[in-house]
């Protein structure tokens, strides 16, 4: 996974566009990514430095549900009136299981975790387990 292209052509750290297809389907791969390095190193806490990583443990708990206790998340938000969230629009339930099959996480998690107020938004505070 670490070694798609996506992560080897970029010409930026993040992709420019915050709410774009593309920039969500990256943010999805990076998630997934560092949900599985979570799940495989089985640290005590997940230090995650902005809102880039915070669906991450949400990979996490999938892949490690029977094996390990998840770890303790830290999130550390750097830019407090942006957070996270992917845009302005409210979500609708289309935009919903769009955001669903994009993430590839079922929609009852993406209502429970990723939706604020009616906004996409990835790193709204909320407990995972």
């Amino acid at each position: 996974m670490l070694c798609h292209e996506w992560f080897a052509s970029r010409q930026s750290l993040y992709p420019q566009s915050c709410c774009s297809v593309r920039s969500l389907q990256f943010f999805s791969l990076y998630n997934q990514a560092v949900g599985a390095l979570i799940a495989r190193l089985t640290p005590d806490i997940f230090h995650c430095p902005d809102f880039h990583a915070a669906v991450a443990p949400l990979y996490a708990c999938r892949l490690q549900r029977e094996h390990h206790a998840l770890p303790k998340v830290a999130v550390v938000l750097h830019n407090a009136a942006y957070q996270g969230v992917a845009s302005s629009t409210q979500l609708t339930a289309a935009r919903k299981d769009r955001i669903a099959r994009l993430f590839d996480l079922p929609l009852p998690v993406i209502n429970r975790y990723l939706v604020c107020d009616g906004h996409f938004n990835r790193s709204e505070e909320r407990r995972v387990g």
